[in-house]
């Protein structure tokens, strides 16, 4: 991955008690597909004094895969998907604070790919 390895700065938006999904596509600088089949992922939410707020990993709550894109060259994008259960996203007491998500290699090398700001919203009124 190295040096051409950008970072986006990607705000995300959630209702408290409502499940977090999320698609985020990880290309290079010159949006070229990296092929992330060896990769996990883990996104860390931190408070403004630095405290971890919530880790989620490939364990969890995130997952890369394929997408149907491909880049100029024919070769397969890949996107960290995210899907935080509502049970998590209504613990959390913050209405905004930042995250950073990663790749990590096989071989434990962790790559930033994505930070911003979360922004949690109240809970909707559900109709049935």
């Amino acid at each position: 991955m190295g040096n051409n390895n950008p970072v986006d700065k990607v705000n995300l938006y959630a209702y408290k008690d409502s499940r977090l999904d999320s698609r985020l596509e990880v290309v290079d600088a010159d949006d070229i597909a990296i092929d992330l089949s060896n990769y996990t992922a883990k996104m860390q939410i931190r408070d403004v004094d630095d405290v971890l707020i919530y880790t989620g990993t490939s364990d969890d709550d995130l997952s890369i895969s394929p997408t149907s894109k491909t880049d100029d060259n024919g070769d397969t994008i890949y996107a960290v998907d995210l899907g935080i259960p509502g049970a998590t996203v209504g613990s959390w007491s913050f209405t905004s604070e930042k995250y950073d998500l990663f790749v990590i290699s096989s071989d434990d090398k962790p790559f930033a790919v994505s930070r911003g700001r979360i922004r949690l919203y109240p809970a909707t009124t559900q109709i049935t």
